[in-house]
């Protein structure tokens, strides 16, 4: 048997080598004849290194410098191997170096008792990009995620050569919490070679700067942030992007265009025109997709002005990475790709956007949501805005009866009450909510509904396997919040349906419900169900699971 081994880190416990060694060994164990290859994985955050350098043959280098607080430490940069990253504009493979936020300017070096979200500095950050410019690199892959900082890569900048500097042209001290008295930026002294190496941001979550839903409002309160601090680093913050474009600047220096209604000409037009009372003009170009003649873009790209910072906010598809204009905009600037979260992610995305407006939710009603909006973030922020305009005034938790009352979504008859009915072997109650499932089969189609189904039941035969796996091996029951994260739950608060389920179908009747819901799944699209409706093949299916022995 082959195996492929490809996990992620476990944040503050185990890196995804390490993760992966473990599985590996488990393996043998199990069976010693196995063939396993191990490909540890990363979202950008701790091990991306690693991960990078492994996949691609790469190197890894050892560097002196400073963690978050300012401490010396020795860590890790890489070099990817032959064909690591893209290709350059003329052909050839860049050298690539990768430098990850985590490395040096990571949460998980600073504990939890040493944490100042206010002081800490991505400098150490910068040493390491330094580093790897000095020995050859010429584009940086970048990873964001993991750190225990909120200065807006302030730190990291000085590192390569800016000043930041205060009313009295004082330089600021290093951590967020300087910036609200930043005055001006200074780049008089940073090197050519820092200017003109392109950087690649590696990173899975997308946030504006500032506001409910900013850097500091989002992540801040991970890295010990208390809410007087939040409102402090998100002040710093907006303070550094007037200092980097001012307002009474953006009037004549920031154009906004949409793809739909002008074309790559136009834009070129815009980029080529000078500055008006400052040094640098921004030109935005929202839905950039629905640009005419895109790739004529490559035009400019090719040559790009110094005075102009050109952002194409590209949505919905990639954009073609094999194409003339992806590679020139890669080779001499900076892709940032904004991943959306996997399926087992949303819910708690949902509980953490809603944290973000000041608000909780109940896990109950972050099931509700989910299972009736899907996976489309756009759509369930869209739906939550909506809900927060209608809530009573001083409400600060979001439960079913809001839901139910201001989205519409019955708080007793969705996918989560199905679940459960049969979890707890409720017949009476399952065959309720399937029977209101058929009266408003728009709001509740049976593909979904099926799928939910065979996620629950899929959980349900891991947890009966780990058991199983525990009582022969003598050893205990992994804790819950390792076991939820096998499960791929939001929170170890749903982890009690599944166990108690476990206690009550056991895997030889979770085989054959599996093997019930494919049937019933091919059903559904048409193959041998004859006249039967959604409902009645829900119906049907509720009924084979409970008589099933």
């Amino acid at each position: 048997m082959k195996y492929l081994l490809a996990p992620d880190s476990f944040k503050e416990a185990a890196s995804a080598q390490a993760v992966a060694e473990s599985m590996r060994r488990g393996v043998a164990a199990g069976d010693p004849g196995a063939e396993c290859r191990m490909m540890p994985l990363s979202d950008g955050g701790e091990g991306l290194t690693d991960a990078l350098v492994q996949a691609t043959s790469g190197e890894l280098r050892s560097e002196h410098a400073h963690d978050a607080l300012g401490r010396p430490i020795i860590t890790r940069y890489g070099f990817l191997g032959e064909g690591g990253f893209g290709t350059s504009h003329d052909g050839e493979n860049p050298r690539t170096a990768v430098v990850e936020l985590a490395a040096a300017s990571g949460i998980e070096r600073i504990s939890p008792a040493d944490r100042d979200p206010l002081a800490a500095s991505t400098f150490g950050t910068g040493e390491l990009i330094r580093a790897a410019i000095d020995a050859g690199a010429e584009r940086i892959v970048l990873g964001l995620g993991g750190s225990a900082t909120t200065d807006g890569g302030t730190g990291l900048a000085r590192a390569l050569g800016h000043r930041f500097l205060d009313a009295d042209d004082c330089e600021l001290p290093l951590g967020g919490g300087a910036l609200p008295r930043l005055a001006r930026i200074d780049d008089t002294e940073v090197p050519d070679d820092v200017r003109n190496i392109p950087i690649v941001l590696a990173c899975d979550v997308t946030n504006p700067l500032t506001g409910t839903d900013g850097a500091a409002a989002v992540f801040a309160p991970q890295k010990g942030a208390d809410a007087q601090q939040v409102a402090t680093l998100d002040a710093g913050l907006a303070r550094l992007a007037d200092a980097i474009l001012p307002p009474d600047e953006r009037a004549f220096n920031q154009t906004v265009v949409y793809g739909k209604d002008t074309d790559a000409g136009a834009v070129i037009n815009l980029c080529r025109q000078m500055p008006m009372t400052g040094t640098r003009q921004v030109v935005i170009v929202r839905e950039a997709q629905s640009l005419r003649r895109l790739e004529q873009l490559s035009l400019y790209t090719a040559s790009p002005c110094a005075t102009t910072i050109l952002v194409l906010c590209h949505k919905e598809r990639n954009m073609d990475k094999r194409s003339q204009l992806y590679k020139q905009i890669a080779g001499r600037g900076v892709v940032f790709e904004s991943v959306r979260p996997r399926d087992y992610e949303i819910a708690g995305w949902l509980a953490e956007y809603i944290r973000s407006r000041n608000c909780t939710i109940d896990a109950k009603s972050v099931s509700m949501l989910v299972d009736h909006l899907g996976a489309d973030i756009a759509k369930i922020a869209n739906e939550i805005d909506k809900l927060m305009t209608f809530l009573p005034e001083g409400t600060s938790r979001i439960t079913a009866e809001h839901i139910e009352q201001n989205i519409g979504i019955s708080k007793d008859f969705n996918n989560f009450e199905l679940t459960r009915a049969l979890s707890e072997k409720d017949m009476a109650r399952a065959l309720r909510i399937a029977d209101h499932f058929a009266r408003n089969p728009k709001e509740n189609p049976l593909l979904v509904t099926l799928g939910t189904l065979f996620t629950h039941f899929q959980r349900i035969f891991i947890v009966n396997y780990q058991r199983w796996l525990c009582r022969r091996k003598g050893t205990p029951m992994p804790p819950d919040a390792e076991l939820a994260r096998m499960l791929k739950l939001s929170s170890a608060f749903f982890l009690k349906e599944y166990q108690q389920a476990a206690s009550l179908y056991p895997n030889s009747r979770v085989f054959a419900i599996m093997g019930l819901i494919r049937e019933y799944d091919l059903k559904s699209k048409g193959i041998d169900s004859g006249q039967a409706t959604d409902g009645e093949l829900l119906k049907e299916l509720l009924l084979k699971i409970f008589v099933l022995r």
